[in-house]
């Protein structure tokens, strides 16, 4: 069964935003480059809450992230994605706008279990 690989950007006080919103205080540079690209080939499903995804839906699939590398902005696109939330539906906008899209309305252990069976590499 493939594991479900946590991959989160936080400060040590658990937020990425500073106290204004901005996060122009945290630097990609070539070690988080390489460690990206290490997990990114090791996963072939992305998962998101609802404010994530529509924040990376509203970015990545615009010409602005082709200022990007290719492999990071090819992944996000064509990766698949599960997005969990009650409160959307299928025919979301974004939701039907980011290929390869899926929304999950009900987050529990038996959905999580399907979704590593159906996997063909880690989460």
């Amino acid at each position: 069964m493939k594991k479900i690989i946590a991959f989160e950007w936080l400060s040590l006080d658990g937020f990425i935003a500073d106290r204004k919103g901005g996060t122009d205080w945290f630097l990609f540079d070539e070690e988080v480059g390489a460690h990206a690209k290490k997990v990114q080939s090791q996963c072939d499903t992305l998962l998101f809450g609802w404010n994530t995804f529509e924040i990376m839906a509203n970015y990545w699939p615009t010409p602005t992230a082709s200022e990007e590398g290719q492999a990071i902005r090819d992944f996000m696109n064509q990766t698949k994605k599960i997005v969990f939330s009650k409160t959307r539906q299928e025919t979301d906008p974004l939701i039907t706008a980011w290929q390869n899209t899926k929304l999950i309305s009900d987050l529990n252990t038996g959905v999580l279990r399907e979704i590593k069976q159906l996997a063909r590499k880690n989460i």
